[in-house]
């Protein structure tokens, strides 16, 4: 009987075995876990907030186009995410959205969201983005210090300005036109969008030079001859030194032309 006991004992711990190895395979061969996400509802106190939220990032995003030339026709999308899942307020008649200090609305940042009632005072933030497109000038080619774009080394094409810090996106050039007269001022690799700050003036004055002076004045002009004290391009200040020691301070001109207002 006793040998009984064990062999039925036996044959329940290799049945126990053997399910918790089934499950164990079967865990292994099922295949990946799917996650599904769900989007929370928006909360109601917060949907008629979409439309001011809107109208002061878009006021806001006016602001920032004022940094950006007219003729590059940068546009802007504008998104507003939810309040946090742990943001719970209590009902509130007079609710203001802010932007905190002096925030400029460009990339990813936060709306603020103030209850403005006597009895009740409370603020969320709200995360938001304000994104700008337009035109941004793209090299062909790999080119070094010194050299001359031409026409045919550049591209405009369409792009996010958001992915770049503004301070950089202001300095960003966008029409051909802009690299005529220019040289580059550090080396650029292929596929990349062109700066300002890439390019210096070509000279067309060089230190030493001799130079024919055009001094304008109310009503009269004078001409007079001189040598260049410094380089410059054209459309930069330059000094000069004319025939009878005097040293003035013009505009450089092509053809080694300098304008002295007088």
């Amino acid at each position: 009987m006793w040998e009984r006991f064990l062999l039925e004992r036996g044959n329940l711990s290799l049945c126990r075995l053997a399910a918790v190895l089934l499950a164990v395979c079967a865990l292994i061969y099922s295949g990946p876990t799917v996650a599904v996400e769900t989007t929370a509802p928006v909360p109601v106190w917060f949907a008629a907030l979409q439309q001011p939220i809107h109208n002061l990032l878009q006021q806001a995003a006016v602001n920032v186009l004022k940094e950006f030339p007219a003729e590059q026709a940068v546009h802007t999308e504008i998104r507003i995410g939810q309040p946090g899942q742990n943001s719970q307020v209590e009902p509130c008649q007079q609710i203001q959205p802010f932007l905190s200090g002096n925030k400029l609305a460009w990339g990813r940042f936060y709306v603020g969201l103030r209850c403005l009632d006597n009895e009740t005072h409370w603020q969320v933030y709200v995360p938001v983005e304000v994104k700008y497109f337009g035109a941004l000038l793209y090299t062909q080619r790999t080119a070094v210090t010194g050299e001359a774009l031409q026409v045919e080394d550049v591209r405009a094409d369409n792009a996010e300005l958001s992915n770049y810090p503004l301070a950089f996106a202001r300095q960003m050039l966008y029409n051909p036109d802009q690299i005529q007269q220019q040289i580059l001022a550090r080396t650029v690799a292929t596929n990349q969008p062109l700066r300002s700050s890439d390019l210096k003036t070509r000279p067309t004055i060089a230190n030493g030079d001799g130079v024919r002076v055009r001094m304008l004045g109310q009503g009269f002009t004078l001409t007079a001859q001189g040598k260049a004290l410094q380089t410059a391009g054209e459309g930069q200040p330059v000094r000069v030194q004319i025939e009878n020691g005097r040293i003035l301070t013009g505009t450089a001109r092509l053809n080694r032309q300098v304008e002295v207002q007088l």
